[in-house]
């Protein structure tokens, strides 16, 4: 199209009311967006596709211009193609102002495929009332051309869902990462395997007996009676008996959850 095709178009009714139509709606988003201050990803991203549908229409146009300049028909004298150059770069910018504010505030695989639906819906609308591109289809080609709409959203659609499903099983397997000092070398640093602290078994680790927090190994009594046995059986075989110290060793693990245990007399006394 040509500088006077291109005016022509700009000055049909139909397109008219389309740019008045796009005017009103993109002013109540931005009232949406800054005097109601709902910042909503769907906010953003309808504005960046009504203004990017006049994008689409003023790239088409100058390049059109440019592609007769070369041609020997030159467009670069005509009000119209610089007009068409002003609106191009300023509903570029404005594109990718709102783009990136909902990227700010959204994760990629929210933003990307619901912007492409609607980008692509937007610029197919632009390009039916301004280029009349689908005057002399029939209906099979203009079904044709819905359906391989249709297919393209629901790529983009499972495409997204499978990159929201991947990226959260990735972060439940990441294993925390340990903070190195840039003075030490990797090659002397080595992994820890961390074991279970807790025995399993009779026997009860650290048991807090007392209120003030003082934290004493202790046994059950009837690992005690084999230890007792133990050692009378090693004490006949040797000839020797067991002292005091052992005996008072093996009153300070008796299981002091028994009645009648005072814990700081028992101390007091073997001590």
């Amino acid at each position: 199209m040509g500088s006077y095709e291109i005016v022509q178009s700009l000055s049909q009714p139909l397109f008219i009311a389309y740019v008045c139509i796009e005017v009103i709606i993109l002013a109540v988003l931005l009232s949406l967006l800054y005097y109601q201050e709902m910042k909503h990803v769907l906010i953003y991203l309808l504005i960046s596709s009504i203004t990017a549908s006049f994008t689409v229409i003023a790239a088409k146009a100058v390049s059109g211009m440019i592609q007769l300049s070369i041609s020997s028909f030159s467009q670069f004298d005509k009000p119209v193609f610089y007009a068409m150059l002003i609106v191009l770069v300023v509903t570029a910018l404005i594109q990718i102002k709102f783009v990136n504010l909902a990227m700010k505030s959204y994760d990629a695989t929210v933003v990307v495929p619901v912007n492409f639906v609607i980008f692509t819906l937007s610029a197919i609308l632009a390009g039916i009332i301004f280029y009349k591109e689908f005057y002399g289809m029939n209906g099979l080609r203009i079904t044709m051309f819905v359906f391989g709409c249709v297919l393209s959203f629901m790529g983009v659609y499972f495409i997204a869902v499978g990159r929201t499903d991947t990226s959260a099983t990735q972060k439940q397997d990441v294993e925390p990462h340990h903070v190195v000092s840039d003075y030490i070398p990797s090659w002397m640093l080595a992994n820890v395997n961390i074991g279970q602290v807790q025995p399993i078994g009779h026997v009860e680790h650290l048991k807090d007996t007392d209120g003030d927090g003082d934290q004493v190994p202790i046994l059950h009594a009837d690992v005690l009676e084999t230890i007792e046995e133990q050692t009378e059986e090693s004490d006949r075989q040797d000839g020797t008996e067991t002292d005091g110290l052992s005996v008072s060793s093996m009153d300070m693990l008796v299981d002091r959850d028994k009645p009648g245990f005072d814990s700081k007399n028992n101390y007091g006394a073997t001590n």
